[in-house]
């Protein structure tokens, strides 16, 4: 049996895998069309902005924190950052195909991640029931 501490290594370093994989192709778009995404002095801070506010948001749904959010939330967050996004808009459905690759990246690291949360409640289980078990055989009741 795997340790706890190895365990929770595991699972942390899986859900940072998955905003990993899902962020990088994205990454790699802006890094390649920087000097058009970065000229405006505004844009870059509106950028960085709506930047922040998506990697939140995709920290959240990896840790599977965030649940379906609600009509108007979802309405405004999709106004908010096409606002803060307006110098990509243009590029907008070649920005869409790189999330999508992102996101099946994570449908590929997401069952490990799951697997290694799985793992820890199961360690975690057994360790009760031990010494449930080791407690009863002390006091010399039945278990």
């Amino acid at each position: 049996m795997k340790t706890q501490g190895k365990l929770y290594a595991r699972w942390i370093f899986l859900s940072i895998l998955r905003v990993v994989v899902t962020v990088l192709p994205l990454a790699i778009t802006f890094l390649v069309r920087r000097d058009e995404y970065f000229t405006a002095p505004g844009q870059s801070l509106k950028l960085t902005i709506g930047g922040a506010l998506c990697l939140v948001l995709l920290v959240l749904a990896a840790l599977g924190k965030l649940r379906a959010l609600r009509r108007i939330v979802a309405v405004f967050g999709l106004l908010a950052l096409s606002w803060l996004f307006s110098a990509i808009l243009k590029d907008l459905t070649f920005l869409l195909f790189m999330w999508l690759i992102g996101e099946v990246c994570d449908l590929i690291v997401a069952p490990f991640a799951l697997y290694a949360r799985s793992q820890i409640v199961v360690t975690q289980t057994a360790m009760v029931t031990a010494q449930a078990v080791r407690a009863g055989a002390q006091t010399g009741g039945r278990v």
